[in-house]
C-alpha cells in the first residue's frame, strides 16, 4: 500500500506516534477506529451499508489495565450521534 503523505497527514502522524506507537501501529490504529465507526453505522441501520458517514463524535477512555489493544472493527464502537 502506498499512502501519499501531505503535510496535515504527517501532523496528525506525529500526534498519534506521540503515543510510542511506530507509523504502521498509528494507521493501523486509526483505521480500526474508523472502520468501526462506519461498521457500527450500517449494522445498527443508522446509515445504508457502503454509504460513507459522517464521524461528529467519539468517547475517550484511559487504557485498559494490562495495556491497551484497539477493539476489532465493528465490534465496538461508543461514538455519539448529532441525532
Amino acid at each position: 500500500m502506498t499512502v501519499l503523505v501531505d503535510a496535515e497527514f504527517a501532523r496528525d502522524l506525529s500526534v498519534l506516534m506521540r503515543t510510542g506507537m511506530g507509523a504502521a501501529q498509528a494507521v493501523g490504529q486509526a483505521v480500526n477506529i474508523v472502520a468501526g465507526a462506519y461498521a457500527n453505522a450500517w449494522q445498527t441501520g443508522r446509515m445504508p451499508a457502503g454509504q460513507r458517514p459522517r464521524i461528529v463524535g467519539f468517547d475517550i477512555a484511559p487504557p485498559a489495565e494490562g495495556g491497551e489493544r484497539a477493539p476489532e472493527a465493528g465490534s465496538r464502537c461508543n461514538g455519539t450521534s448529532a441525532t
